[in-house]
């Protein structure tokens, strides 16, 4: 899927081979949360997710892959209600740190949601929470949504 291809070449850029142990986490939960957030995952997708994370420097106490299957299982859990949409991505939004980070985040999970050029609820609502929690200027957020259209 060419959209993982471009995701997995933006995650092997040198600015995401700086990241702190705690950004790589929350940069890997997040896009988990914007696979799962339907609920599922197919077997495909977790495949993807796991070879685009490969992308980024791991230096965790668990091997990447259990990370990987522990966070998928926690997004696919998370009942996506206003309140918990926007704790859990709150809570990753300060691991990010970096408005820089918080923006590149954004744009990821933003380019995952739309891979199949169809926006559900689930996805939209995503969307929305996300740009809250992370504190991304409206602005900005228009700005990276008429980028990820132009490369569509």
């Amino acid at each position: 899927m060419p959209v993982f291809k471009a995701i997995a070449n933006k995650l092997a850029m040198r600015r995401f081979k700086n990241l702190e142990q705690h950004q790589t986490e929350a940069l890997i939960d997040a896009l988990a949360g914007a696979k799962a957030i339907d609920g599922r995952l197919l077997p495909v997708e977790l495949e993807e997710l796991l070879e685009i994370t490969k992308k980024l420097d791991w230096n965790g106490d668990m091997m990447l892959e259990r990370y990987v299957d522990q966070t998928v299982e926690r997004a696919t859990e998370l009942e996506p209600t206003e309140q918990n949409m926007l704790s859990f991505f709150g809570e990753i939004g300060e691991r990010l740190g970096e408005d820089w980070l918080r923006e590149e985040t954004y744009y990821l999970c933003s380019r995952v949601a739309l891979a199949d050029d169809v926006i559900e609820e689930e996805e939209r609502l995503f969307l929305k929470y996300l740009v809250q929690a992370f504190e991304i200027d409206p602005q900005r957020q228009a700005l990276i949504i008429r980028k990820i259209r132009e490369e569509m």
